[in-house]
């Protein structure tokens, strides 16, 4: 059976929202897969499908923010040879309100998992 690409994407987005929701409410180490798949109103066999476990999901939402920001410094901030960031400002403020509601939650006190044991 094929999946339907928007059918797929549309599940990871709402398995990503349950997380997020989650996440700003504690740490990773305290969310469980099936407190996302209620959130999100899927099953935990639907979870696994994409996702190994909790930190899996995390580290894709993380990679895929890192990814955007450094395709749109690339595109946007380093054409020149030296960076002006006055002539930038529309870039950066764009980046900004982008992940307004991640990056907070990011630097915030559940911070990345992989840094609670250091």
């Amino acid at each position: 059976m094929k999946k339907q690409p928007a059918v797929t994407e549309q599940t990871r987005a709402n398995l990503r929202t349950a997380f997020w929701s989650l996440y700003q409410e504690k740490p990773t180490s305290k969310i469980t897969v099936r407190e996302i798949t209620d959130r999100a109103g899927y099953n935990r066999a639907t979870f696994y499908l994409y996702y190994r476990d909790v930190y899996d999901l995390f580290e894709q939402i993380e990679q895929e923010i890192l990814d955007d920001v450094g395709r749109l410094v690339d595109q946007g901030l380093m054409r020149q040879e030296t960076l002006d960031f006055s002539q930038h400002m529309g870039l950066i403020l764009q980046l900004a309100q982008r992940y307004d509601a991640y990056v907070p939650q990011l630097m915030g006190p559940h911070g990345d998992p992989s840094s609670a044991s250091a």
